[in-house]
Protein backbone atom coordinates (compact mmCIF):
# COMPACT_ATOMS: atom_id res chain seq x y z
CA UNK A 1 0.00 0.00 0.00
CA UNK A 2 1.04 3.41 -0.78
CA UNK A 3 1.56 5.85 1.60
CA UNK A 4 -0.70 9.12 1.38
CA UNK A 5 0.81 12.34 -0.21
CA UNK A 6 -0.19 14.81 -2.61
CA UNK A 7 2.78 13.38 -4.22
CA UNK A 8 0.90 10.35 -5.18
CA UNK A 9 -2.24 12.66 -5.77
CA UNK A 10 -0.91 14.31 -8.71
CA UNK A 11 0.82 11.16 -10.38
CA UNK A 12 -2.18 9.19 -10.09
CA UNK A 13 -4.32 11.86 -12.10
CA UNK A 14 -6.14 12.38 -8.72
CA UNK A 15 -7.18 16.12 -9.35
CA UNK A 16 -8.89 14.67 -13.15
CA UNK A 17 -10.56 12.03 -10.83
CA UNK A 18 -11.81 14.56 -8.29
CA UNK A 19 -12.82 16.42 -10.91
CA UNK A 20 -14.79 14.33 -13.03
CA UNK A 21 -16.89 13.30 -9.75
CA UNK A 22 -17.56 16.82 -8.70
CA UNK A 23 -18.64 17.49 -12.52
CA UNK A 24 -20.72 14.21 -12.18
CA UNK A 25 -22.64 15.39 -8.75
CA UNK A 26 -23.03 18.85 -10.02
CA UNK A 27 -24.47 18.00 -13.30
CA UNK A 28 -26.84 15.16 -11.03
CA UNK A 29 -28.04 18.14 -8.85
CA UNK A 30 -29.07 20.61 -11.57
CA UNK A 31 -31.03 17.63 -13.33
CA UNK A 32 -32.77 17.23 -9.78
CA UNK A 33 -33.48 20.76 -9.21
CA UNK A 34 -34.71 21.54 -13.21
CA UNK A 35 -37.41 18.47 -12.61
CA UNK A 36 -38.48 19.85 -9.46
CA UNK A 37 -39.20 23.10 -11.05
CA UNK A 38 -40.44 21.53 -14.48
CA UNK A 39 -42.71 19.22 -11.69
CA UNK A 40 -45.56 21.72 -11.43
CA UNK A 41 -45.91 22.46 -14.62
CA UNK A 42 -45.60 18.85 -15.92
CA UNK A 43 -48.55 18.11 -13.70
CA UNK A 44 -50.81 21.00 -15.27
CA UNK A 45 -50.62 19.74 -18.71
CA UNK A 46 -51.29 15.97 -17.55
CA UNK A 47 -53.91 16.84 -15.53
CA UNK A 48 -56.81 17.08 -18.10
CA UNK A 49 -55.35 13.44 -19.01
CA UNK A 50 -54.82 11.83 -15.78
CA UNK A 51 -57.72 10.27 -14.17
CA UNK A 52 -59.61 12.36 -11.16
CA UNK A 53 -58.81 10.23 -7.59
CA UNK A 54 -61.43 8.69 -6.47
CA UNK A 55 -61.74 7.78 -2.49
CA UNK A 56 -62.56 3.75 -2.19
CA UNK A 57 -63.68 3.76 1.46
CA UNK A 58 -66.64 6.45 1.51
CA UNK A 59 -67.52 7.55 5.43
CA UNK A 60 -70.62 7.90 6.10
CA UNK A 61 -71.09 10.07 9.43
CA UNK A 62 -74.43 9.04 11.55
CA UNK A 63 -75.29 12.10 13.50
CA UNK A 64 -75.31 11.50 17.56
CA UNK A 65 -78.49 12.34 19.07
CA UNK A 66 -78.05 14.92 21.45
CA UNK A 67 -78.77 14.02 25.10
CA UNK A 68 -80.39 16.39 27.11
CA UNK A 69 -77.40 16.44 30.06
CA UNK A 70 -79.26 19.36 32.04
CA UNK A 71 -80.93 16.83 34.54
CA UNK A 72 -76.97 15.01 35.24
CA UNK A 73 -75.41 18.25 35.53
CA UNK A 74 -78.11 19.38 38.15
CA UNK A 75 -77.93 16.52 40.43
CA UNK A 76 -73.98 16.17 40.56
CA UNK A 77 -74.34 19.94 41.07
CA UNK A 78 -76.80 19.65 44.07
CA UNK A 79 -74.20 16.54 45.63
CA UNK A 80 -71.49 18.98 45.19
CA UNK A 81 -73.39 21.30 47.05
CA UNK A 82 -74.64 18.78 50.24
CA UNK A 83 -70.79 17.73 50.18
CA UNK A 84 -69.62 21.25 51.07
CA UNK A 85 -72.60 21.84 53.20
CA UNK A 86 -71.95 19.36 55.78
CA UNK A 87 -67.65 19.71 55.54
CA UNK A 88 -68.07 23.56 56.34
Amino acid sequence: MKEFSIQNIILEDGFALSLVGLSIVFTSLITISFFIYLLPKILNVLDPILPKATHLHHQTSTPKPKRDDSQTIAAIAYAIHQNHKENN
